[in-house]
C-alpha cells in the first residue's frame, strides 16, 4: 500500500500549497526520503518548514 500524505485538513492544505509552486521533482524526492526513513527531523514554524535528511549534503 503506498504511503498517504496530507491526511489531516492542515496536512492536505500544506501539500496543496506546495504543489501550487510546481515543485514536482522536489516533492517526489521528499516523499521518497519519507518512504525510506531518511527524514531525521522536521521543524515547522515562522512561515517555513525545514527537514534534516540522511544523504548527500551540499556546501
Amino acid at each position: 500500500m503506498p504511503a498517504q500524505y496530507g491526511l489531516t485538513p492542515w496536512g492536505a492544505w500544506f501539500i496543496e500549497a506546495l504543489e501550487a509552486y510546481h515543485l514536482d521533482e522536489r516533492l517526489d524526492r521528499g516523499r521518497s526520503y519519507a518512504n525510506t526513513g531518511k527524514v531525521l527531523s522536521l521543524e515547522i514554524g515562522d512561515c517555513r518548514a525545514a527537514a534534516g535528511v540522511k544523504g548527500r549534503s551540499f556546501p
